[in-house]
């Protein structure tokens, strides 16, 4: 098989799964991921040095120093003593990092600590064909991963999983390689091509200190699209956003209308998400869903204000004179002062128990945090695999700036409402799934012009003077729609496809509170 890249519809997919070291990480990697921060860091400070001398300089003064600002990089990168795969992966990182700082206006940060890791493989000549990667060869130093059968794929009861755990290898450099348990929990498409390896970390500090390092490898593979056979006159149009729905219980991240004649609602359910009980259920069992982290929160800045109460009896007027904007580091600041003095005071002792009982209610709130958000990863994923499982054709918002529109100050009463939630519904990540599953199901995305479709009425095409927030607009004909239904379909009269025969839609059990036909 070539390696070069076949065709220019060929896609870019990258296959992440859980890896577990099967011994104590060597002293190789921590220094080889040190160096890469330091790398990092030196890049940053470069580009920032740059930037301001390019303010006392004239146009073309500055796209000289510019045009001298790659060379320098690559110079810089170069006598970091890096191997070549190091250096391709950090300046790449560092390009488009630049870019994404340059088109939002945003600064580039050094990093402090260890936090992410991502040491590379790369692969040269268009990249290696996938079952190289997976075999029982064990020449391979690089990157090795014993083959899983493919009747592990055949069903997903339990004795099928099992056959999923694998072992591999993962080479720092030739005298240094990591061992690692992995699952498989997917297959790679047979013909792809692999660009890529990546033995990634991510540090949460609220974990337990021995689960705070999560690793994982991510195998970024060169795809040729899927041909799906469906009807090619299925077609939708979707409006993402977020809106608070029936008494707080359920988020509106969507609004779908198809060439059907069919609308359907996603939801983000915000009440009764919790997933199985476990052996620390007692624990938990009060926060199972959003509520409970807005439920945590609240003791949490009811914890902050009773201290501070207490601090004002205990304390010195002159030492409390502050407290009216301190938070939880201002309150560990001052216990930090009062252990240094060396006095065993009430005050210290009753900061001492807040800042015990601050991490555990913390360390609950993280774990609480991770489990729902692993749970909207999954029904998001789900969902995306199943919108451009059903329709050929998917228009919807161009660029949707979720950020701009949140924070804009004249915003109606329903945005404004639901503001709080616009992190947690994670409209950006639900989109960035969707254009991955598209890719590999076959489906065409198509931007649709969103100026004025919702305020435009999809019936007549008169236009609704002004968005009072309210959940329907009326238009001058006295035609009354929901607005994102609206939004909806005229984003899908901009396909141009004829209203087709209804058709039975399937919908999976696990997606019936997520996916919601409606009238």
């Amino acid at each position: 098989m070539p390696r070069k890249r076949l065709r220019p519809d060929h896609t870019l997919i990258v296959y992440k799964f859980w890896a577990k070291p099967s011994a104590k990480l060597p002293q190789a990697f921590w220094d080889k991921a040190k160096a890469m921060r330091d790398t990092w860091n030196s890049l940053v400070v470069m580009r920032e040095e740059t930037q301001e001398k390019a303010k006392t300089l004239e146009e073309k003064e500055k796209k000289s120093l510019w045009a001298d600002f790659q060379p320098d990089c690559r110079k810089l990168v170069k006598k970091s003593g890096l191997d070549w795969e190091a250096q391709g992966e950090l300046l790449d990182r560092f390009q488009a990092a630049s870019r994404r700082a340059i088109k939002y206006k945003q600064r580039l940060r050094q990093e402090h600590g260890l936090k992410k890791i991502m040491i590379p493989h790369r692969f040269t000549g268009g990249g290696e064909p996938v079952n190289t990667l997976f075999t029982t060869s064990g020449q391979a130093w690089r990157v090795k991963i014993d083959p899983v059968s493919e009747t592990a794929y055949l069903s997903n009861n339990r004795d099928y999983l099992r056959d999923r755990w694998t072992r591999g290898n993962f080479g720092i450099d030739k005298d240094t390689i990591i061992s690692f348990e992995t699952i498989i929990h997917r297959p790679i498409p047979q013909g792809s091509i692999v660009k890529k390896v990546m033995w990634c970390g991510s540090f949460n500090r609220n974990l337990h200190p021995q689960n705070r390092w999560q690793w994982s490898i991510q195998i970024v593979v060169e795809q040729a699209p899927i041909q799906v056979e469906r009807d090619d006159s299925m077609a939708c149009g979707i409006d993402l956003g977020w809106r608070i729905m029936a008494e707080g219980s359920y988020l509106r991240i969507g609004m779908i209308s198809d060439s059907v004649g069919r609308n359907i609602e996603l939801r983000l359910p915000l009440v009764g998400t919790g997933t199985r009980s476990t052996r620390r259920s007692h624990t938990y069992s009060q926060y199972q869903d959003f509520t409970g982290l807005l439920e945590l929160d609240s003791k949490i800045g009811n914890a902050v204000e009773h201290c501070k109460a207490k601090l004002r009896e205990l304390l010195p007027v002159e030492k409390t004179a502050h407290l009216t904007q301190v938070r939880q580091f201002g309150l560990r600041k001052i216990l930090r002062e009062l252990q240094e003095s060396g006095e065993d005071t009430e005050a210290q002792s009753y900061l001492e128990k807040w800042e015990e009982e601050d991490a555990r209610l913390r360390l609950i709130k993280a774990t609480v945090q991770g489990r729902l958000i692993g749970r909207r990863q999954w029904l998001y994923q789900n969902l995306a695999c199943w919108l451009t499982k059903t329709y050929r054709v998917v228009v919807w918002e161009g660029e949707l700036e979720l950020k701009v529109m949140a924070e804009q100050k004249d915003k109606s009463q329903a945005l404004a409402a639901a503001s709080r939630y616009r992190q947690w519904a994670s409209i950006s990540n639900l989109r960035s799934l969707i254009k991955n599953a598209a890719q590999k199901n076959g489906c065409t995305l198509t931007d649709g012009e969103t100026a004025y479709s919702t305020l435009t009425c999809w019936e007549c095409g008169e236009a609704i003077e002004k968005n009072t927030g309210a959940l329907f607009l009326i238009c001058p004909q006295g035609h009354r729609h929901d607005q994102d239904v609206q939004a909806a379909k005229n984003l899908l009269n901009q396909a141009h496809i004829p209203q087709t025969r209804a058709e039975s839609l399937i919908i999976h059990e696990n997606l019936r509170k997520v996916i919601v036909p409606c009238s």
